[in-house]
């Protein structure tokens, strides 16, 4: 993300209110707090106001920029920004509390599982607590037809496109996943839970799969599912995303149905919803239908892409990976940087054994600082 978004999120007032709120009845004096996935900091920033004795902001993308921020806040020694991905970086002392909140708009998504075992083995001390410590996926269906129509438009070309074919924009469209906003009034059905996790059980896979029956609450059109999550932040402390419960960074999820699907009030409609997390937690495949008397629609993010035979040779392990661009220069710039040479030096040994790969060698220069300064 760019520090433009990060500086939106610090706008959601609703959200950020239910973390304080929970962080200032978690944290105990003395307590060690990590914070995964910091970002500018603001909740290590309540964690020191509540009295934690060490906490430490782990931040990859913006780190940089929490740490500078963090120099205004006036907390010393007890506050430190470690720069880097969670799965990357160690820390001095195990955490009384990890405060997390890198989830997508429905909570499930890839390389949750990973992250949250990683840190629960490495980083949590024995009987320590995660914030939130609990979270639950909702449902429901939901019609929303500005939104659906700018998706199916292609089927047909318009005027200025007049003998194109751009039918398969339509498919990949209505087979992902999309974070909306989505008014409560959308709603043609009750919200129903489908899952309860507990945050930070290592057995846990974050697997989604959902099935049900639904009565339509009106007539109308059902253009697909709508998912959120709900976070137990603490005892009596929640953060809803539902449509309705105030607007956040997070919105909803709205998983698109291939067809329009007509319904009356009190018509039964069938409904299924899917998550398959890849393997090593990764990569999240999702699945969704719905039928009623009349029709089934559904959608699958299988189909979202062109399934060409060379992508699906590179999931197999008989492929073949073709080498990264100028990696015989990565792979020399590795071999000496254990010599202790400053990047300079380092960039003009390059510049001077690649003369065709770059045309200065302040070129050189910026793909030594790529290669080694951002993994610092």
């Amino acid at each position: 993300m760019s520090i433009e978004d990060y500086a939106h999120m610090l706008q959601d007032s609703v959200r950020i209110r239910a973390f304080r709120s929970a962080i200032e009845m978690a944290v105990k004096p003395g307590d060690v707090v990590v914070e995964i996935g910091a970002g500018l900091g603001t909740y290590s920033y309540f964690a020191c106001l509540a009295g934690a004795a060490r906490v430490y902001a782990i931040e990859g993308s913006v780190g940089d920029h929490c740490e500078e921020i963090a120099r205004h806040q006036g907390f010393g020694d007890r506050l430190q920004v470690i720069k880097g991905m969670s799965s990357e970086v160690s820390l001095p002392e195990r955490a009384d509390l990890i405060i997390f909140e890198d989830f997508e708009s429905s909570l499930v998504g890839a390389h949750l599982v990973p992250i949250i075992r990683d840190v629960t083995r490495r980083f949590l001390s024995p009987g320590g607590r995660w914030l939130p410590s609990a979270a639950s996926v909702h449902m429901a269906l939901v019609e929303m037809p500005e939104t659906w129509e700018e998706m199916v438009q292609w089927r047909e070309a318009p005027e200025y496109l007049k003998g194109m074919e751009f039918g398969p924009l339509s498919k990949w469209l209505l087979n992902q996943p999309q974070k909306r906003r989505i008014p409560s009034e959308a709603l043609m059905t009750r919200p129903r839970q489908i899952r309860r996790y507990d945050i930070g059980d290592p057995e846990e896979t974050f697997s989604l799969s959902g099935t049900g029956s639904e009565t339509a609450s009106r007539g109308g059109y059902v253009h697909g599912i709508c998912s959120w999550f709900r976070l137990e932040l603490e005892e009596g402390i929640f953060l809803d995303n539902a449509p309705g419960q105030g607007e956040t960074v997070f919105e909803q999820m709205f998983f698109p149905l291939s067809d329009a699907v007509k319904v009356d009030e009190g018509e039964s409609l069938d409904w299924s919803l899917d998550c398959l997390i890849g393997k090593e937690g990764k990569e999240a495949w999702w699945k969704w239908q719905v039928t009623s008397g009349r029709m089934t629609a559904e959608g699958s993010t299988f189909s979202a892409f062109p399934l060409t035979q060379n992508r699906l040779l590179r999931h197999t392990e008989e492929y073949v990976p073709p080498p990264p661009p100028n990696h015989h220069v990565t792979k020399r710039i590795l071999e000496i940087v254990d010599e202790g040479l400053t990047q300079g030096e380092i960039a003009a040994r390059i510049f001077s054994d690649f003369p065709k790969v770059f045309p200065s060698r302040n070129d050189a220069l910026k793909f030594v600082i790529e290669v080694l300064g951002e993994g610092r």
